[in-house]
């Protein structure tokens, strides 16, 4: 590995509780006549439920190039809440 860079930077509610999350990361490197880089960036936004923090989704953007070919990818989730069953 050549080089790596990352970065991690978090939101902060004005009440303390963080409201988002993001990672940034690339990766260089070279082996005689292969080049490799990687760079992926995932943010996540949360929510608080109760006492519990949940990630409510995730937006990944990754690229990379290995031996001249490039590529890139974009992954979305969502976490969507249901309302609270009642025991009974």
């Amino acid at each position: 590995m050549k080089k790596y860079t990352g970065q991690l930077s978090v939101w902060l509610g004005s009440d303390g509780v963080p409201l988002a999350v993001r990672n940034v990361m690339a990766i260089k490197g070279r082996k005689l006549l292969i080049s490799i880089e990687f760079g992926s960036t995932t943010e996540y936004a949360l929510r608080q439920v109760g006492t519990r923090l949940l990630a409510v989704s995730r937006h990944t953007e990754e690229t990379h190039s290995v031996f001249g070919h490039d590529g890139s990818s974009v992954t979305e989730a969502v976490l969507t809440l249901a309302p609270a069953a009642s025991g009974g």
